[in-house]
């Protein structure tokens, strides 16, 4: 596994310790959920060079027929994310803070009555 997946595998695991909701990579699906992707300009590999921080931003999105719920849960892993003094970290890399980028925000509340709600986070990472 690349070193920025395995971040982004360590934030979905914080995440979704986090939420009752399920997180996971890739689209949303046809029922509530979250799902977390790299933004599209983020590379999926790169040169690593030693004690240089890394910045990747992540995308989410979340759904649910209830506006409420889906806005209390991704406000809450922003909360949880940014807030946290301890991240997790393996023998070649180190998450050390996660930021907001983009406060959860909605997107369209869909056809079969899907409220859409969409975020940013920066992990940074060496």
């Amino acid at each position: 596994m690349t070193t920025i997946n395995a971040v982004i595998q360590a934030v979905m695991g914080l995440m979704q310790a986090a939420t009752t909701y399920t997180v996971r990579r890739g689209p949303l699906g046809t029922g509530p959920g979250i799902a977390v992707e790299p933004e599209p300009s983020a590379p999926s590999s790169t040169f690593f060079t030693k004690n240089t921080v890394y910045s990747l931003g992540l995308v989410l999105n979340g759904k649910d027929k209830s506006m409420e719920a889906i806005t209390e849960a991704m406000n809450r892993l922003h909360s949880v994310l940014t807030r946290a003094t301890s991240y997790p970290s393996a023998t070649n890399w180190q998450i050390l803070n996660i930021v907001t980028q983009t406060s959860p925000s909605l997107i369209e509340r869909q056809p079969d009555d899907f409220w859409l709600f969409g975020s940013a986070l920066t992990v940074e990472f060496f």
